[in-house]
């Protein structure tokens, strides 16, 4: 409605976007932003579908889609974030499913992908999955769910292991899979997220990330003494006692020389 209401601010705004896009591309290693371009992801994450979008094919909101996503590979964490904000309404229920799966496609093989590129798309990946994989809402199926988002996060588990050096999008999936599987209904049920929270556990736990100081690493402890914690009292006691010891692992999180970890054991 917003378009039809202004119509001539929609070409003029993808082609903003569209010169910062080309500008975030040609300046891999720098943080030269089109003035632009923050003003219209702003713009963009507070407008919604309509039942009108689609009527008229030059005032699509579709038609920003391609390069928000593109934005996902800046060097610049902001942009990565404002970017994550700004998809979220371009994309209907009835499409998340598979914008979830493309996206983390994208990440299938690491050696040709960067960390602020996993972090910008995963972060897009995430924002959807929290909003329509999390909530139960109507518009995305249960076929969907296990034939699409499941297995394309299970098949990234490399992000959430101890080998990703990168402590920022380890946090991230982390906090992704963290949302599968106790804010959804559907994902407590899947044998396919049950299965990447017993790798991820036995990983997480026994190779713990407490002793390094590079970035992000405090805040990764404490997403991942969340996820531990949060599994310790919503999974089944016999199952959590094969996979780790409870009383060793509290130990473990009540001395953490992170004070924050403490804080949230406690």
């Amino acid at each position: 409605e917003f378009f039809a209401r202004f119509p001539t601010l929609h070409p003029f705004l993808l082609d903003q976007l569209q010169l910062a896009v080309e500008r975030i591309q040609l300046c891999e290693n720098s943080v030269d932003l089109h003035p632009s371009l923050y003003p219209v992801l702003i713009l963009l994450a507070r407008l919604y579908p309509s039942p009108m979008d689609g009527a008229s094919s030059t005032l699509n909101m579709s038609a920003f889609i391609p390069l928000v996503q593109k934005c996902a590979h800046s060097t610049v964490m902001k942009t990565r974030a404002m970017a994550a904000q700004a998809l979220l309404p371009l994309i209907p229920a009835s499409h998340a499913a598979s914008t979830i799966g493309n996206l983390l496609k994208q990440l299938e093989n690491p050696s040709r992908v960067s960390q602020n590129s996993i972090h910008g798309v995963l972060l897009q990946a995430h924002r959807l999955i929290k909003t329509y994989c999390c909530k139960d809402l109507s518009g995305i199926s249960q076929e969907e769910l296990d034939s699409t988002v499941y297995p394309s996060i299970k098949s990234l588990s490399w992000i959430g292991s101890m080998p990703n050096p990168c402590a920022v999008t380890q946090a991230l999936y982390v906090e992704t899979v963290e949302c599968l599987i106790f804010d959804s209904s559907a994902g407590r049920d899947s044998h396919c997220v049950q299965e990447l929270q017993t790798t991820l556990l036995k990983d997480l736990i026994t190779k713990p990330k407490d002793s390094s100081d590079s970035c992000g690493t405090a805040a990764l402890n404490v997403c991942v003494a969340k996820f531990v914690l949060r599994s310790l009292t919503n999974t089944d006691h016999e199952k959590m006692n094969s996979i780790v010891g409870p009383t060793e692992v509290l130990f473990q999180l009540l001395t953490s020389k992170h004070y924050e970890v403490r804080q949230q054991t406690l």
